[in-house]
Order: C-alpha cells, then sequence, then structure tokens
C-alpha cells in the first residue's frame, strides 16, 4: 500500500505545555499509542518489521517498533487501517514489499502522505550505486540480496508515482553490516552515498551513513533509529513546543538521543526530502537522557557480558584492509582483527545441532571383518539425520573407530569453540580394493 507526490499534511495543533521529562533511567514505553490527533483520514501507510531473517542474522525487537508505529499510524493518527499493510518476518518479501509499496501509492489522496517504514536488514547493490532494502529470505550473498531486496531508487520512485507526500522511514543502513557490525555478505561494495539519486518529492529519513551500521538501543533490546523517531513524533522532539513536530526535528532529536547514550559505535541518522514536513505532535515528554546514560551500566556494543572463547585470538591485532583479511570468528576493526562477538553469538544460537557417532564391528571368519558406524545430527532449523557407514574387511575396523571418534571429537570442538559448533557437510562414498570395500558418508564438522 503507498503513494507519493503531494505535501500537506495536517495535524491537530496540541497546546505548548510540555510536561516534564521524566527522571527515571529508563527508556519509556512507545507499544502504547498516544492520544488520537487526527490527520491521517487520507493516508496510506507499510509498515515492515523483519526480526526473523530466514538465512541473515536476526534483528531483536524489530517486529515491537513495527507494531509501535502500526498502532500509532492507525489510533494516534487515524489513518484507516484498510490502507495500512503490516508486514512482519517472513510476509517481507521483495514480491510482497513491492506490491505493498504500489498498493500504497495508490490508495493516499492528494492532501494525504503515504507512509512506508521499514525496520530491517540494508545492503549495498552490487554495483554499489543503490541501497538495498533485504528481504526476509535473501540468502547471505551479494547475488540473492540483489535478487531478493527492494532497491532504494525502485521503491521511492514506486511511492512518487501516487498522489500522496511519500515519508519513507528506513531503520537499517547500506552499509551491509547487521545490527551488531557483522557482514551480511562477503564482497559487498560500500554504497556510494554522491550516487544515490535524490528524491524528487519524498522525504527520505534513514537510520545511519552508509560506513555505519544500524544498531540497538542502549538498555533496550530494539533498533534505535526506528525507536526515537516515534518517540520525537508523539512530543519528544518539540523543539520550539509549538506543538508540531517536522522532520528535521523529529531527525534531530534521535541523532542527538543516540550520540548522547550509544557507546562503541557512531550512528549518525540521515535526512533527504522536504524536511518542514510535519510529522506529528503532542506535548508528551521525552526520557532524561542524562539519567540514561547514569544509569548505563556500561559500553553497549563491547560484546556479550561472559565473551565466547575467539577461535583466532591469535589474531588479534593482525592488521587488516577489510574482512577478508581476518580468519573466521574475527573481523576487521580500525586496520586491526578482532573477536567477533556478533558473529559468534549468531552461530552459537543458529548452530544447534550436536553430532552422534557409535560403531560396531563383527569378525567374518579369518582376517575379515565387518563394521558399521552411525553418524546423527540433530537440531533447530534443518532437522534431523542419519548417515550409516557400513564396511568390510579392515575398513570395518576404520569405521567403527570413525563412529567412536566422531562422537569424541564433535564433543570436544563443542566445548572448545562453542560459537563454531555447527556446520555439517556430509556427502557419499565408496572405496575399494583387492581386499575391502567401504561405502558411507564424509564431511567436516
Amino acid at each position: 500500500m503507498l503513494p507519493a507526490s503531494a505535501i500537506c499534511v495536517c495535524l491537530t495543533a496540541m497546546s505548548p505545555v510540555v510536561a516534564s521529562a521524566s527522571t527515571t533511567s529508563e527508556w519509556p514505553d512507545i507499544d502504547n499509542p498516544a492520544a488520537a490527533q487526527g490527520g491521517g483520514s487520507s493516508d496510506a501507510a507499510v509498515v515492515i518489521g523483519v526480526e526473523d531473517y530466514v538465512f541473515a542474522p536476526d534483528i531483536a525487537g524489530a517486529n515491537d517498533n513495527a507494531e509501535a508505529w502500526y498502532r500509532h499510524l492507525t489510533k494516534t493518527r487515524g489513518v484507516p487501517a484498510q490502507n495500512v499493510r503490516l508486514l512482519r518476518n517472513e510476509e517481507a518479501t521483495l514480491e510482497e514489499m513491492r506490491a505493498a509499496a504500489k498498493d500504497a501509492a495508490s490508495l493516499a489522496g492528494e492532501d494525504g502522505t503515504v507512509w512506508f517504514v521499514f525496520i530491517g536488514h540494508g545492503a549495498p547493490s552490487k554495483d554499489g550505486n543503490d541501497g538495498l532494502l533485504v528481504g526476509s529470505d535473501a540468502q547471505q550473498t551479494a547475488t540473492s540480496l540483489e535478487a531478493r531486496s527492494l532497491r532504494r531508487s525502485e521503491l521511492i520512485q514506486t511511492l512518487e508515482t501516487g498522489d500522496g507526500q511519500p515519508v519513507v522511514v528506513i531503520d537499517a543502513c547500506f552499509s551491509g553490516r547487521g545490527q551488531q557490525g557483522e557482514q551480511l555478505a562477503e564482497g559487498l561494495q560500500p554504497l556510494r552515498i554522491a550516487d544515490l539519486e535524490p528524491p524528487k518529492s519524498a522525504l527520505v529519513l534513514t537510520a545511519a551513513k552508509s560506513n555505519q551500521y544500524a544498531g540497538a538501543l542502549p538498555g533496550k533490546d530494539v533498533p534505535a533509529y526506528s525507536y526515537l523517531l516515534l518517540g520525537a513524533m508523539r512530543g519528544w522532539g518539540d523543539a520550539d513546543g509549538d506543538g508540531t513536530v517536522t522532520a528535521d526535528e523529529a531527525n534531530r532529536y534521535a541523532s542527538g538521543a543516540m550520540r548522547a547514550t550509544i557507546k562503541g559505535r557512531s550512528q549518525t541518522p540521515e535526512l533527504g526530502g522536504p524536511a518542514s514536513t510535519v510529522l506529528g505532535g503532542g506535548a508528551e515528554a521525552g526520557p532524561d537522557l542524562s539519567a540514561i546514560v547514569l544509569g548505563a551500566p556500561g559500553p553497549v556494543d563491547s560484546g556479550p557480558a561472559d565473551p565466547l572463547p575467539a577461535p583466532a585470538s591469535a589474531s588479534q591485532g593482525q592488521a587488516c584492509t577489510d574482512a577478508r583479511d581476518c580468519p573466521e570468528g574475527t573481523s576487521c576493526s580500525d586496520s586491526g582483527c578482532r573477536i567477533d562477538y556478533a558473529y559468534l553469538s549468531k552461530r552459537e544460537k543458529s548452530a544447534t545441532r550436536m553430532l552422534i557417532g557409535g560403531g560396531i564391528t563383527a569378525v567374518l571368519g579369518t582376517g575379515m571383518t565387518i563394521g558399521s558406524a552411525l553418524v546423527s545430527t540433530q537440531g533447530e532449523g534443518g532437522g534431523d539425520g542419519i548417515g550409516a557407514i557400513i564396511a568390510v574387511g579392515t575398513v570395518g575396523i576404520i569405521a567403527t573407530a570413525t563412529g567412536i571418534g566422531l562422537l569424541s571429537v564433535g564433543v570436544k570442538r563443542r566445548k572448545e569453540v562453542r560459537g563454531l559448533k555447527g556446520e555439517y557437510g556430509f556427502a557419499p562414498f565408496l572405496n575399494t580394493d583387492q581386499r575391502s570395500a567401504g561405502l558411507g558418508l564424509e564431511g567436516r564438522f
């Protein structure tokens, strides 16, 4: 659902009286919508939150933020529910996002706004000249990201074909990195901002510069930018106290709040298009940022409290220019290979397979043996699989030893490198000689 082109957004002006800011060290709850303001009867919207990607790293809190935006648009702004499309997780494929944008562009009236809110992963296009809104089923290769994602340029062109004023909120970055800085795919080019075509009429608000990554809010496990921008529209960002919040005010508030509270990374949101567009209003007081900073336990993006062991600890500090110079389990940061906690944490969660092995050997006459080994992988996401190794002759003894060895080595590997305990890729094999034959599966783990 999505439109494009005019510009006026009418909101009921609220009293300039602003309540005193909260002194709590916690971020306010934005799940409950603010009081009804109206102004959205001619609007249409698409709200997308992808918290659970099929292949790419998950984004904690993306659905919570998307649902908060949906409630704000339908309850506070009064956008008709039939004009709003909410896509979550597997629903947010390229085809669904494209169709929803086209539909919304056709539904918004001349005096309305067409909203497109995307909370998920972004990536650069293969040629580096465009940004991609990564679809929920895109695989972690440059080719798949290109094929299964919605181009920023296509989205804006679609929204600008309608009668409404397009407002695009992208809580993602186009650096090709995830919420904790991990690479989405090898070989992605950095985005050249100069090559991004500016919108003709659309207002585009993006969470970070192309050389940064869009991360979580410190102390609250949700994407920072979409949370703060929505808070600003509820009144937190009303810098001049006139009861309305412009795009410039909202973006400045979100930028300042992230600069004040985020440690361990820089995230600077960007605004393109008519900055004076009114996005919201109200007298709701924002959080006390100083109280949040004082109440924070420590740096946000410095890795988990109980850090996972690094499989390449000896490579810390190794000189690098990009991720390809660094071994598995590390990433390039400040020209040196460092432990990649985000990568290890992701692998720890997704590689939940345990390897089970066992074997038996029987003697068949003088010097003849038959042996077998069972290898089983069990875990989430990939189902269970069982491979049998059956061999005659001396290979039977090897099969038995292999079955027992697989179990012991697999357990040892899990203990020593629990962040990389998954990865089983078995292939059939057949070995024969004059005295024996072996048929089974082989692979790595």
